[in-house]
């Protein structure tokens, strides 16, 4: 491929570059391992070059869960589709996805070169955003210990280094116990412009019953949760759009009726724009959006805690 002449030391990045050891977790496979009292928990290793499928190059790579079993009465209940839904990216756990990409030029036959937050460079077809190719991945470093309470955490980090669109991006995993994993989010702007995005969850439900008796509660308490919904999407319907704002700190909590004692839930630190509900014959999702806007050299911080129960 030929790169306009700023960009091609861009395109000569390797495709997947290889990152320090999370010593304190389990490597094997390309995937890493954490078990907690009622979690046992998987995730994408983003250093990994023989497993480009479980990469993708739409969602952020660093910190992509890809499995959660919740380890309850004797028995482990797998909320999460751990397999992609979809056969042309992957798609699968509760990855994350910072939008819009940013288009850096134009190549001709409809295609564009797009720098993606968390991923790298991605080739753009047309207007197809799901159907990105990946150009170069960007490395990550990954860090693993305890915090000061003894709980297991890893930090996951990459680094872009531009004039016009640099950036640092972390996320940290902390395993805080009683189902719930905090996921702590920096990005340090080092770009020339200021930079508009959104980020969002995008948890990929497995659908265990039919879809009605799935229910959703926007809710304060999580032990007691406020009044029950039913989820707005089907197969005639199969997208969904919450648009009024939502406070910080409030569960966005799933359940299904006829097994009301598993639940699982996102909350946010920021205020949530939207909350979009999607819906696949095998499964549902549940996606919170956040806002942000940053200018050179400064950072924006976000936190999202997940609970399965």
């Amino acid at each position: 491929m030929k790169v306009p002449g700023s960009l091609a030391v861009f395109a000569l990045l390797p495709f997947l570059a290889g990152c320090t050891t999370a010593a304190d977790f389990t490597q094997r496979y390309g995937r890493i391992f954490e078990e907690t009292e009622n979690l046992s928990v998987v995730l994408v290793d983003p250093c990994v070059a023989d497993l480009p499928f479980d990469r993708g190059c739409r969602f952020i790579q660093g910190g992509w869960i890809k499995k959660i079993a919740v380890k309850k009465d004797g028995w482990d209940w797998t909320p999460l589709m751990k397999s992609s839904v979809f056969d042309y990216h992957a798609a699968f756990g509760v990855p994350e996805e910072i939008v819009p990409s940013i288009r850096l030029s134009g190549l001709g036959e409809n295609k564009s070169l797009q720098l993606k937050v968390g991923v790298g460079m991605v080739m753009r077809h047309g207007d197809n955003v799901f159907g990105d190719t990946p150009v170069a991945y960007f490395p990550w470093t990954m860090e693993s210990g305890r915090d000061n309470r003894g709980r297991p955490q890893i930090t996951f980090r990459q680094e872009f280094h531009s004039r016009t669109h640099g950036y640092v991006f972390s996320k940290s995993l902390l395993f805080e116990g009683d189902g719930m994993i905090r996921m702590d989010c920096t990005l340090n702007w080092k770009g020339s412009r200021s930079l508009s995005f959104e980020s969002y969850l995008h948890p990929f439900i497995r659908l265990d019953d039919a879809p009605q008796y799935y229910r959703y509660s926007l809710t304060e308490n999580i032990s007691s949760p406020e009044k029950w919904n039913p989820i707005p999407v089907s197969s005639k319907q199969p997208s969904v759009d919450l648009e009024s704002g939502f406070p910080a700190g409030k569960w966005i909590a799933i359940n299904n009726e006829k097994n009301s004692n598993r639940v699982i839930a996102v909350r946010c630190s920021r205020p949530i724009k939207k909350i979009r509900f999607w819906f696949d014959n095998d499964c549902f999702s549940v996606e919170p959006f956040v806002a942000f806007s940053v200018t050179p050299e400064s950072s924006v911080h976000w936190s999202w805690t997940l609970l399965a129960r």
